[in-house]
């Protein structure tokens, strides 16, 4: 579901530029997120799986190197390609410098939100 949701965002196709590839890749990147989330955080769906948040707690918004090989991650230059994974560490890098200037206090971190295409708007 949260492949279809990003399969056209701007952010998905900066880091998969292929249609066919960036919706496996997707698919695959999300599970990671998911899994980390059901170990480090909280993941609420709806009935049906047509939405999904995943909420990292106050002091662990920032996912740790060991929560994401647990979860998965050292498969990325498989899954996304090597410039795939460049192109995603530079936008993690970017999102983790605004979210250290903008939330610089104790908060909940939404990790990700996503809804089935045909419910979103």
């Amino acid at each position: 579901m949260l492949a279809r949701a990003f399969q056209d965002d701007p952010t998905s196709i900066f880091i998969v530029p292929e249609a066919k590839r960036r919706f496996v890749a997707l698919s695959w990147s999300f599970g990671v997120i998911i899994r980390y989330g059901l170990s480090h955080g909280e993941v609420y769906t709806t009935a049906g799986l047509k939405g999904i948040a995943c909420w990292l707690p106050p002091g662990r918004t920032s996912p740790t190197a060991w929560g994401l090989l647990r979860a998965g991650i050292y498969l990325a230059p498989f899954k996304v390609g090597l410039a795939g994974v460049a192109r995603m560490l530079a936008f993690v890098q970017y999102t983790d410098r605004v979210h250290e200037i903008r939330a610089p206090f104790p908060h909940w971190y939404l990790a990700v939100l996503g809804v089935e295409p045909v419910r979103q708007g």
